[in-house]
């Protein structure tokens, strides 16, 4: 179960950072 949240954060993060990326270079 630990592992599942811990991936399932993970996703989240990455989604963030992209869409932040994103807006910084757009």
């Amino acid at each position: 179960m630990e592992n599942l949240s811990f991936i399932f954060d993970l996703k989240i993060m990455i989604k963030t950072m992209f869409v932040v990326l994103l807006g910084k270079g757009w």
